[in-house]
């Protein structure tokens, strides 16, 4: 590789190395030193965790174990339903409303520190009471650094916590635990509760749903049975109540016709027709109005419309619809809308009228009904037997249902106190709070290791840049290249070894005499 205008092989990396040791030596030194002195300046913090199984129930029944798990682990089918669950889970434990539990219990906010460091606030942020500065402050510090929450398993929950002091963080970790469980137990009890009001009103459902398949199958053989003996509607009758819907109907056009014509006299004068609203009075005199029409129709199915019976009730109806504009003055004076003279006769007509139009619309519907009922009693039925299974099993089929959801109902009803007692095994505490030994933060050998890497960054780039600004020749090629020469000789450097001279030992002389 080269390093500015000189070449350096790899073999001379290792003597280049060990040439500048000393540079890599000190800042490694250096800043694993810097990096223990930081670890020693921080702030210990203890961890303490609580670990819950999440069960299925023993005791509940079938139908109260769906609804109080339906959102919970064992309906989950895919990985996303698992995170989902999992961070509704999270949500829960760190949500504010578990926080201040947790603050109050624990009793946070009594720490001088940081009741000063709301003192500051409260100048900053006049909107906000220091009760709600205290616990934003808390809730935001114990989310982002003291509660953690984890899933070692589908259905188990760890909860940790952390503190600067041993006893403290467990403390926490406990109460943390303890409310979870508590806010699940209540939640199950209230969904107990809304299925036990949901059952029983259903219950009444099918249990009315029986009984009236009991009734339509009793009616349908009672009516067929008078068909059969011969008892026919005759066709004065039945040509008496045609007429009678259309003398409705063309009576209802001309009301509607009226009402229109006098919506738009009011709302020429600048009164709004929607002010104009019913009173109780008048709502109850519809309903007397109707219940005559029924009547009337009663009688029709049997008497002509000649008949004295038919006519004295024609006859009150008439008498009833000529007291209804009384009670539409004593309604529209009830309203006081400020109106009097012609304004005030319109909006009285503006009422009678929309009373006559709902009457008229229910009256059609009475006799329609009582025309088709008469056409249906009376035809003969040749599906007899289709239509008699027809009604047979659906009143079986009402009664089986009644009978399944009352036995289910009565199977799956259970107190609270008796759930309550199997709240320690449906959340199950398998790993209580343990008093930490050693702290978690800082990881003082995660610094140390960080340091060094550092250390040995720094060492390899003192090392590059000394050899990048080193101008010294270090072998034959270099001095060539450099002075554009050629070496004719070298002189080579003799290292003597310890303990050797570096000078030949002679012999000794020997004289001769």
């Amino acid at each position: 590789m080269s390093l500015g205008e000189k070449q350096i092989n790899i073999r001379d990396v290792w003597q280049v190395a060990y040439r500048r040791k000393w540079l890599v030596i000190l800042p490694l030194i250096l800043a694993m030193g810097a990096s223990f002195g930081m670890s020693l300046m921080l702030t210990e913090r203890y961890q303490s965790r609580v670990t819950i199984l999440i069960r299925k129930s023993e005791i509940l029944g079938p139908e109260i174990q769906r609804i109080t798990t339906r959102t919970g682990f064992d309906v989950i089918r895919t990985e996303r339903e698992l995170m989902l669950w999992q961070q509704s889970i999270k949500s829960e434990i760190t949500s504010p409303a578990t926080l201040i539990r947790v603050i109050n219990k624990l009793g946070l906010a009594d720490n001088p520190k940081i009741k000063a460091e709301i003192e500051k606030l409260s100048f900053d942020y006049p909107q906000y009471s220091k009760k709600e500065l205290m616990d934003i402050r808390l809730i935001k510090e114990l989310q982002d650094q003291y509660i953690y929450v984890a899933f070692p398993g589908q259905n188990i929950v760890s909860i940790m916590c952390q503190s600067e002091k041993p006893l403290e963080a467990r403390k926490m970790a406990e109460t943390v635990a303890n409310i979870f469980r508590e806010e699940q137990i209540k939640e199950d009890l209230l969904r107990i509760r809304a299925m036990q009001e949901f059952s029983t009103e259903q219950l009444s459902i099918y249990k009315k749903e029986w009984e009236d398949a009991e009734e339509d199958l009793a009616d349908f053989k009672k009516n067929y049975a008078r068909a059969r003996v011969g008892q026919q509607v005759s066709d004065d009758i039945l040509n008496g109540i045609t007429s009678e819907i259309d003398q409705a109907k063309l009576y209802m056009e001309d009301v509607i016709d009226q009402r229109n014509f006098v919506a738009t006299k009011l709302e020429n004068a600048g009164i709004d027709t929607e002010s104009l609203t019913l009173s109780e009075t008048l709502i109850g005199y519809i309903s007397t109005l109707n219940g005559i029409n029924r009547q009337k129709a009663s009688l029709l199915e049997r008497y002509q419309r000649t008949d004295p019976k038919v006519l004295e009730i024609v006859g009150r109806y008439s008498r009833a619809l000529d007291s209804l504009e009384t009670l539409c003055i004593n309604g529209v004076n009830n309203l006081q809308l400020g109106l009097s003279g012609l304004a005030f006769d319109q909006a009285v007509d503006y009422l009678e009228l929309s009373i006559k139009v709902d009457v008229a619309v229910q009256e059609q519907i009475i006799l329609n009904r009582t025309l088709e009922k008469l056409k249906n009693r009376y035809t003969s039925r040749p599906d007899y037997e289709i239509e008699l299974n027809r009604l047979e099993q659906k009143a079986l089929t009402k009664e089986d249902i009644y009978k399944k959801f009352n036995t289910q109902l009565l199977g799956s009803r259970i107190n609270e106190d008796a759930f309550r007692k199997e709240a320690e095994n449906r959340y199950k505490i398998i790993e209580p709070a343990t008093l930490p030994l050693r702290p978690v933060y800082p990881d003082r050998l995660k610094i140390i290791a960080l340091g060094c890497v550092l250390g040995l960054v720094l060492g390899v780039g003192a090392v590059l840049l000394v050899e990048m600004l080193d101008n010294s020749l270090r072998n034959i090629e270099e001095t060539e290249d450099f002075l554009e020469l050629k070496v004719l000789g070298t002189i080579p450097k003799i290292e003597v070894k310890r303990g050797i001279s570096s000078r030949p030992k002679s012999k000794p002389v020997e004289i001769i005499g």
